[in-house]
């Protein structure tokens, strides 16, 4: 089930990558079938009167719908966001679309482009290189600053 926090787009290569490693043989309409359990009530109402039949159909038409409720729900209700700490800061700093994970994901893939550690055709490398890579980061950051755990 989708995470509230989670976009669709990101559910969907989440499972992808969990039908791959449950069964590689896995036909697309049960994949389909899947997918259509873990959205939102009103995705699952607008993707029920186009059905997709691909994962990638699914993807895309759901990521439309998402963006279209959130454009809808932004001029019901207009917040005045103000930036009180450094993650509010950064969100407001974000595409309105995508959540704040979203876009780490996408400069985390980036800098691994560039530093060539994932080939530049790979769209997505696998999340657990990259948790790998953010945890060596913070334990590199934490051991260089002098911190050894205790407060």
């Amino acid at each position: 089930i989708r995470k509230p926090s989670e976009s669709v787009a990101m559910f969907a290569e989440d499972m992808t990558r969990l039908f791959g490693r449950a069964d590689p043989e896995m036909p697309e309409d049960r994949k389909l079938q899947y997918l259509m359990r873990g959205v939102k009530e009103q995705l699952f109402a607008g993707l029920v009167r186009n059905p997709p039949t691909t994962v990638a159909e699914f993807t895309k038409e759901a990521t439309a719908i998402e963006r279209a409720l959130q454009q809808r729900y932004r001029q019901q209700s207009p917040v005045n966001v103000r930036a009180s700490s450094p993650v509010t800061t950064a969100a407001s700093l974000c595409d309105n679309d995508r959540p704040l994970r979203e876009v780490i994901r996408e400069i985390l893939r980036e800098e691994l482009r560039q530093l060539g550690l994932i080939p530049a055709t790979e769209p997505t490398p696998a999340l657990s290189f990259v948790a790998d890579v953010v945890r060596d980061e913070v334990r590199h950051a934490l051991s260089s600053s002098g911190y050894n755990g205790v407060r």
